[in-house]
């Protein structure tokens, strides 16, 4: 029996981002030049990047937080001194929260870090697709989804990853407790005891980051394909109704995933 090939995680993403690109009409534009190429570099350097957080957490960090805690536990209750020790599960769990919470920071600064180079790279994005102009990729974005996706507070479950690391980082894994913070616990982490350190279960957290993957790997998506929607539409009165009738149809279609993106908690 022939042994299963191993999958190459970088081959994966890159194919991942290529056909992202290349399902768009007239995707040579994309990859043509320097500058595509950089920018295909910035997407899929990103989307690895993350990638890569997950497997750290998943198989190495937390499993390693797990044999901590348990050896905690095992200690704790061995103790000749636990009488005058005062510890409860959460408590004894400290370590593997800790290891979550410090999970978030890294994760919000890769977020940040993602949205932020998109922004910071309009002049590369121009240079790609060889645009002319004052095209803005968020501005353009803005007018034709009616929000700003690339802002993580507008995306729900990003903006928890965001409150989660401002406690960590400022409040010592306490929430927050400036009345706009309060208002955005109230809505996105209603659940969170304001007294107590944020605890996270794993399992959680590990599905936050899988989320914010699939955010990259949709926005990665989203850029090219409405660059391109931006080039071949910007002289309306040239275009045929059934070019802007498809236009309108891919539009809906990413509104309809930009919806759930902009609501899911």
């Amino acid at each position: 029996m022939s042994k299963k090939k191993v999958q190459n995680s970088i081959d994966n993403i890159f194919q991942e981002i290529f056909t992202s690109i290349t399902s768009v009409k007239n995707y040579e534009l994309a990859l043509e030049n320097n500058e595509a190429v950089e920018l295909l570099t910035f997407f899929t350097q990103h989307i690895l990047d993350i990638s890569n957080y997950h497997i750290l957490y998943k198989a190495t960090f937390i499993p390693a937080a797990n044999k901590t805690v348990a050896r905690v536990k095992r200690e704790y209750l061995n103790s000749k001194y636990k009488q005058f020790i005062s510890a409860g599960e959460i408590d004894l769990k400290e370590s593997l929260y800790e290891t979550i919470r410090l999970g978030y920071v890294g994760l919000s600064h890769k977020i940040e870090g993602f949205t932020k180079g998109i922004k910071r790279n309009n002049a590369l994005l121009k240079k790609a697709y060889e645009i002319e102009g004052d095209f803005v990729l968020t501005d353009y974005l803005l007018d034709t989804l009616s929000i700003d996706l690339l802002n993580p507070i507008n995306v729900p479950r990003l903006n928890k990853v965001r409150i989660i690391s401002n406690a960590v980082k400022h409040n010592n894994g306490y929430p927050q407790m400036s009345n706009k913070e309060k208002d955005n616990i109230k809505i996105h982490m209603s659940w969170l005891d304001m007294d107590s350190k944020i605890n996270i279960d794993p399992k959680n957290f590990i599905n936050d980051i899988k989320f914010t993957i699939d955010f990259f790997e949709f926005v990665n998506r989203l850029v090219h394909t409405f660059t391109m929607l931006y080039i071949t539409h910007q002289n309306v009165g040239t275009v045929s109704d059934k070019s802007l009738s498809m236009r309108a149809e891919l539009i809906t279609k990413f509104k309809t995933v930009v919806n759930l993106y902009t609501t899911l908690r």
